[in-house]
């Protein structure tokens, strides 16, 4: 939780209070039954505004990335039933990939694997 002085939490309450005054003021000036149809009429239009707001705004484009990489790699070692890679592990996707000047990698032992490639899509053994 984050350490707030002793000034932000009064500023916070002196503003809360403010508010609360402002609606007593505003519902006394107006009275209840005003104050509660122009409440349910609000109400209905922030609710039609909040149903519709992902319909009407233009959708954000996502940001242009370039291909999965992996370059300039050391050597990688894998024992018994483990998984040496210097390449690149993605998730099959579809989005381009690059494997360059990659180091080696060695397996030892029944079930170990190597990779200095591209290893696409989800790994049984994983």
């Amino acid at each position: 939780m984050p350490r707030r002085s002793s000034l932000w939490i009064w500023a916070g309450r002196v503003i809360f209070a403010a508010m609360i005054l402002m609606l007593v003021g505003y519902l006394a000036r107006v009275g209840l039954d005003r104050a509660d149809k122009v409440g349910s009429a609000a109400g209905m239009v922030l609710a039609l505004t909040a149903l519709f707001a992902p319909h009407l705004l233009p959708i954000r484009d996502s940001p242009v990335t370039g291909p999965d990489r992996a370059e300039h790699t050391g050597p990688a070692v894998a024992s018994a039933g483990g998984n040496a890679n210097t390449g690149l592990r993605s998730g099959g996707n579809g989005r381009p990939a690059r494997v360059s000047d990659t180091g080696s990698a060695t397996a030892r032992g029944p079930g170990s694997r190597a990779n200095t490639g591209i290893v696409r899509g989800v790994d049984p053994q994983r």
